[in-house]
C-alpha cells in the first residue's frame, strides 16, 4: 500500500481541525490519512498503519469515548467491533 498523504500538523502538538466519519471496509482504504482517532463505542479496532501493507494490519483494543494519535490508513470492518470512529487531522 502507498503510502497516503500525512497530515501536515502530524508531528505537531495543536489540536486537530478536520474532522471525518470512518466507515471501516476490508476493501477501501481511508482518502487521507489520520493523525488521531476519535472512538464513540470502544471495542476492537483492526487498522493499516499509515506506510504499512494492508496485508500487515494491527489490531488494538479502545475504551468508549477516547481519542488515540495513530497515523492510520485503512480500517478493517472485520476484526473491528468499536463504532463511532472519526478520524482527526
Amino acid at each position: 500500500m502507498a503510502n497516503l498523504p500525512v497530515p501536515q500538523n502530524i508531528y505537531s502538538t495543536g489540536v486537530p481541525s478536520h474532522a471525518f466519519a470512518i466507515t471501516p471496509s476490508d476493501t477501501v482504504a481511508l482518502s487521507e490519512c489520520t493523525l488521531k482517532l476519535y472512538i464513540a463505542t470502544g471495542g476492537t479496532l483492526k487498522v493499516v498503519m499509515n506506510g504499512d501493507l494492508a496485508s500487515d494490519p494491527v489490531t488494538f483494543t479502545v475504551a468508549n469515548t477516547s481519542f488515540y494519535e495513530l497515523a492510520v490508513s485503512q480500517v478493517f470492518s472485520t476484526g473491528t467491533s468499536a463504532t463511532g470512529i472519526v478520524g482527526l487531522n
